[in-house]
């Protein structure tokens, strides 16, 4: 579990906002994609609500669009490009299928064990994506996470139990290292679908959640995930995505 909220109700994520720069050489998420059916308005929104800063935000693409993908954020898993196809392979033959030829820079994109979609690339992470956290909703939980720990190197803990809530399975990059995100099974959750929940970071939950609202997000929360308080959304285009309080003055004493 990370470490709880301080007195104040934020939530101190000294350790986990190095996560970038500690995973590097490791699998990790390198990078964040938002593909979306309005590129100017979305930058716009996030700019908004987040703050102004670099962001990957593309045109969904057609060949996405026309098999019925929604808008999305992507993430590439990152790793040296001498391991590509080695991590590919292993994955896939823990029941991840590969989607499509590669990409530009041969990306190759994935429905990973659990049911998400998710990149794979020869990138390193040498800068923050802004993420936090990253939650799967996978369908099988338990398989998806032993995939994961088996291709990725990924450490699991146990899985933990709340009233009203989803049983939640924390994880890091490596074992020893700061927890990073969590997987949750969409069994018994009806409109919650298989895939990444990207959450970044904000000084102030209530201002970016008015903020949001304000130019017609979907809002559900807050509420508080494995310790951190939270809020998931739909932005304008129906992308979804995640926001985390941070302690940014307990992060910086």
């Amino acid at each position: 579990m990370l470490q709880r909220p301080s007195s104040d109700g934020a939530y101190d994520l000294r350790g986990a906002i190095g996560v970038q720069a500690q995973a590097v050489n490791q699998v990790c998420f390198s990078h964040v994609e938002l593909r979306t059916t309005a590129p100017a308005e979305a930058a716009a929104f996030y700019n908004d609500v987040l703050g102004p800063g670099p962001r990957s935000i593309v045109e969904l693409p057609s060949r996405a669009r026309a098999l019925g993908a929604p808008p999305h954020w992507l993430g590439t898993l990152g790793v040296a490009a001498e391991r590509v196809d080695d991590v590919a392979n292993a994955l896939i033959s823990r029941g991840a299928q590969r989607l499509g030829p590669p990409g530009a820079g041969a990306k190759m994109i994935l429905r990973g064990p659990g049911g998400a979609i998710v990149a794979l690339g020869a990138e390193e992470a040498t800068a923050p994506t802004g993420v936090v956290w990253h939650h799967l909703n996978a369908a099988g939980a338990a398989r998806a996470s032993a995939s994961l720990a088996a291709a990725l190197g990924w450490s699991f803990g146990p899985v933990t139990e709340a009233a009203g809530a989803p049983a939640v399975q924390e994880f890091a990059w490596r074992e020893g290292q700061t927890p990073v995100g969590s997987v949750a099974d969409v069994a018994g959750r009806p409109g919650v679908h298989t895939h990444w929940m990207f959450f970044f970071g904000v000084r102030g939950l209530d201002d970016a959640l008015a903020r949001a609202r304000a130019r017609d997000a979907v809002v559900i929360g807050p509420t508080w995930h494995a310790g951190a308080r939270v809020a998931v959304c739909d932005d304008p285009q129906g992308a979804a995505f995640g926001l985390l309080e941070l302690d940014v003055d307990a992060m910086a004493s």
